[in-house]
């Protein structure tokens, strides 16, 4: 799924976009946790944060990498003891409709 306010960074910020596309490629690369896991993780991050545009791209990078609708759906529901329901509910709706999404390219 496309994030259109990453698109804006890159448009806006182009050298700054270059010297941190590699460390988040590294980030998110396949390790001691899959790229699955890892994406997994930032959904929560995001979702943690308020980021609306991060966690549907990163949901569906998610499902892409072999994540299921109930693991995104799992770590999801982290938020709940740690950042409360509010922040869950108005998350889970983003991810719901990531999964409703087509698949990244």
């Amino acid at each position: 799924m496309a994030n259109a306010d990453w698109d804006a960074f890159v448009a806006s910020r182009p050298a700054l976009a270059e010297v941190l596309r590699p460390f988040l490629r590294a980030s998110l690369a396949e390790g001691a946790l899959g790229v699955a896991q890892k994406e997994l993780i930032v959904v929560v991050l995001l979702a943690a944060q308020g980021y609306e545009a991060g966690v549907r791209s990163h949901a569906g990078r998610a499902l892409a990498a072999g994540a299921s609708p109930e693991q995104l759906r799992e770590a999801l529901a982290m938020l709940i003891p740690f950042e409360g329901i509010g922040r869950y509910l108005r998350a889970a709706g983003w991810v719901e409709a990531a999964m409703d999404a087509p698949p990244p390219a």
